[in-house]
């Protein structure tokens, strides 16, 4: 998963464009203060679709929503590490719930994620 994120950052920061749309190969500039974000990134990189799709998750998927489950969307966050703070002093995203920006109906609703360093 690093080297994905690691690759993903590379290209980001070299294909970079201004108020890039979101099928834009995931070349999203959705922050000035330090942290990238890449939405839909398994559609460019096979080693991400491996990570999601994998049996492992689908074992947590089905463990916790049961048989049937939809994908919506992947979401990789990179953030600024310990220490370094944007322009507030801010080092991390403040609390927040994540069902607040799916845009339909999605009960249940399952977020899987995984906290590298």
């Amino acid at each position: 998963m690093s080297e994905v994120i690691q690759r993903a950052i590379a290209k980001r920061d070299k294909d970079l464009r201004p108020n890039a749309e979101a099928n834009d190969d995931g070349l999203i500039q959705c922050s000035t203060d330090g942290k990238y974000f890449f939405f839909m990134h398994e559609d460019n990189e096979p080693d991400m679709h491996k990570i999601i799709f994998s049996s492992y998750m689908e074992q947590i998927v089905k463990a916790v929503l049961g048989d049937t489950a939809y994908y919506t969307h992947s979401e990789i966050v990179v953030k600024r590490g310990e220490g370094d703070k944007d322009m507030s002093g801010r080092t991390a995203f403040a609390w927040h719930q994540d069902s607040g920006y799916v845009p339909y109906e999605h009960t249940p609703y399952l977020s899987c994620w995984c906290a590298l360093t």
